[in-house]
């Protein structure tokens, strides 16, 4: 499985902001949920990106009410 990275918008949940390691999530439709961690005391603020399942389909992803629920993580794929 192929994930364009561009074309997902990562929000960051309450929680998360104003940490040294910034956490953000993304929907990526027919995948799952993408999490974003970008950790601002390295030098380069590369991100690193992990797809989990998503635990309910049916329900709403909404991350700037908190942290989305995720499922197991899912290792076969590339992030481009």
């Amino acid at each position: 499985m192929k994930i364009d990275i561009s074309e997902l918008t990562f929000h960051v949940p309450p929680e998360c902001q104003g940490q040294i390691q910034v956490v953000s999530y993304a929907y990526a439709p027919d995948a799952g949920i993408v999490e974003r961690v970008v950790d601002r005391s390295s030098p380069f603020d590369t991100p690193s990106y992990t797809l989990y399942e998503d635990p309910d389909p049916q329900g709403d992803f909404d991350p700037w009410n908190g942290s989305p629920l995720l499922g197991d993580e899912i290792t076969d794929v590339e992030f481009a």
